[in-house]
């Protein structure tokens, strides 16, 4: 008898381990316990795929939510999508805009990329897209119709966002240098006046309170074209453009020390940055450098100005300097002296790793990876995010040097590489690495990222 009963409880135990029954009203549902997420949802990610930084970050999620169990697949257009394809991930086609345009538009302080038109065609197709593939959730990163989109159609929408590309970044702000009003180039004049001016604590005030009046003029500016399109919906219009690119939930991918926020609410929520990191071996010419020798790292990202490749080229050419350049998407390096080595793309994190300092334009991913690796940077910022938000910061931080691209003279990169191989063991220098290093190792933005979208449908 003992043993029948052994044998039934066993047979029992064993049956519950692979299910688990659960009563909901008066019929029972069986459901698959396998997995070890019982959480699984069907995301649709839109990303702006004209821009590699905004391509990459929700990859990086996209990675991890794979990675859970959860059914996810990518819309729109654009040549850094195909990094996305190459990982196995489904695109869908989804008219966009197009990145070269975009870039212009930054270049020359253009903030509205969209016409009406064109912003409501955008949000129709989004709204077909979303009604076809009838996602759990849509995510986006830079493609500012799709809060309309997850308004008009009800379902819930995550974006990812910079702590500065809110109404709550607390960090100091200056007139960029490409600032212009009425076709004459104010910025060339006012940026070194407003740095001069946000050294003091006497003076600092006097800046900021006036420039973010500025700022806030022009974010209420570029909200325009998208609140004439919302307007055609019978939707109420954005305070600014910050405002048009909030979700249900934000994702910041920035530390709290370096793009530091005041107030924020509920759903907004610091998750560390999402740096990629290129899936591919080293380059053939890796394991040849002369580790004692000084390596610069050169990468202008999707956004920078190819010019800068060729002016670090011709200023370390034939130098005791070893130049290691990943060109992405710009155009190849030819011809290049014999301590001058290039490919498209690498892992970024071993190129850091190696290197002794970096040569960028600014770009926030490449900033948190020196970070990580406790390289100083020097910054060549053309779009005016990267001038007043992040080499700005690395400036005050003491983390790097930002060059003038309006001002650029040759012989200026190199005398600032120098000038940071003297100063990187300094006391300052170390201290500051060292307590944003310490952050990083708390914050892994792809897991936090996706325990906090998980948590959207666990409340």
């Amino acid at each position: 008898m003992f043993k029948k009963i052994l044998v039934s409880y066993t047979a029992f135990a064993f049956l519950m381990t692979l299910f688990m029954v659960r009563a909901e009203g008066n019929c029972f549902e069986v459901v698959d316990k396998t997995s070890s997420h019982d959480l699984q949802l069907k995301i649709l990610i839109m990303p702006f795929g004209g821009a590699l930084a905004h391509t990459t970050r929700p990859l990086e999620i996209a990675r991890e939510l794979r990675g859970r169990g959860h059914l996810v697949s990518f819309a729109g257009e654009g040549k850094y999508l195909r990094i996305v394809e190459s990982e196995g991930f489904e695109v869908i086609k989804l008219v966009s805009l197009d990145g070269e345009t975009v870039q212009r538009n930054a270049e020359n302080g253009e903030l509205n990329d969209y016409t009406t038109q064109t912003a409501i065609d955008h949000i129709k197709g989004e709204i077909a897209l979303i009604n076809e593939v009838k996602p759990d959730l849509v995510i986006s990163d830079l493609r500012m119709t799709v809060s309309t989109a997850a308004e008009l159609t009800g379902v819930k929408h995550v974006s990812i966002l910079n702590s500065s590309w809110t109404n709550y970044y607390e960090g100091d702000r200056i007139i960029p240098e490409h600032f212009k009003v009425g076709g004459w180039n104010l910025g060339r004049v006012a940026k070194p006046i407003t740095q001069w001016m946000n050294r003091s604590r006497l003076t600092r005030p006097l800046a900021q309170r006036p420039l973010r009046w500025i700022e806030g003029q022009f974010l209420r500016e570029g909200a325009k074209v998208l609140n004439e399109a919302r307007e055609s919906f019978n939707l109420p219009p954005f305070s600014n453009m910050f405002e048009a690119m909030e979700g249900d939930l934000n994702i910041l991918a920035d530390l709290p020390a370096y793009s530091p926020t005041s107030e924020l609410p509920n759903h907004f929520k610091q998750v560390g940055p999402l740096t990629w990191s290129a899936q591919s071996p080293p380059p053939v010419w890796f394991n040849s450098l002369d580790r004692s020798r000084p390596i610069v790292y050169v990468t202008m990202g999707s956004s920078g100005n190819r010019k800068y490749v060729d002016a670090a080229i011709e200023e370390f050419r034939d130098s005791n300097f070893q130049l290691i350049i990943t060109t992405g998407n710009l155009k190849p390096v030819d011809n290049a002296p014999k301590n001058v080595f290039s490919v498209d793309f690498a892992p970024g994190d071993l190129m850091m790793e190696i290197a002794d300092v970096v040569v960028c334009q600014g770009g926030n991913g490449t900033v948190y990876q020196a970070i990580r690796s406790g390289k100083p940077l020097v910054g060549i910022p053309v779009l005016p995010d990267q001038e007043i938000y992040n080499m700005l910061r690395v400036e005050q931080m003491g983390l790097g040097i930002s060059l003038s691209d309006l001002g650029y003279r040759r012989g200026n990169i190199r005398k600032a590489a120098e000038k940071l191989l003297r100063q990187r063991d300094s006391l300052r220098f170390k201290k500051k690495m060292q307590e944003l290093q310490a952050e990083l190792e708390v914050y892994d933005g792809a897991r936090r990222a996706t325990d906090e979208i998980e948590s959207l449908f666990r409340r």
